[in-house]
């Protein structure tokens, strides 16, 4: 049985491999002051904490995918009735067809 805190594909890759995946945190100790108060503001602590907290959930085969999730995960916890806003600032970010369209599936 794979247990829940595992990635779902692969090996899970290191802080450095997701720091280069995040689209709005870059290892700053806070939140930069363009995005406070804004949904990039909560997606830079989205990927914060997937790159701190939660580094053994992204995975090597699709990290790009598993952050996405990820991201949309944090963000459905913290905001759920502002999720669709974020996320669209998200998706215009990573503009990849493949990833909204798994993250809508999944979690919108």
């Amino acid at each position: 049985m794979k247990k829940c805190n595992s990635v779902s594909d692969g090996k899970s890759i290191s802080y450095e491999q997701i720091l280069s995946y995040c689209l709005f945190y870059r290892g700053e100790a806070q939140v930069p002051q363009q995005y406070d108060q804004r949904n990039e503001g909560q997606l830079w602590q989205a990927e914060k904490m997937i790159c701190k907290e939660f580094r053994d959930m992204v995975g090597d085969v699709n990290p790009r995918k598993d952050i996405a999730g990820l991201v949309a995960s944090y963000i459905s916890k913290w905001n759920p009735y502002g999720l669709e806003s974020v996320m669209k600032t998200y998706f215009e970010k990573i503009n990849d067809p493949e990833i909204i369209d798994f993250v809508i599936k999944v979690y919108c």
